[in-house]
């Protein structure tokens, strides 16, 4: 996993709630 993932997951993480932690 890179970098950018982490950080794109990170600013998805409250955009998706529940559907994907």
């Amino acid at each position: 996993m890179k970098k950018n993932e982490s950080a794109f997951r990170l600013q998805i993480a409250p955009y998706l709630g529940d559907r994907e932690v």
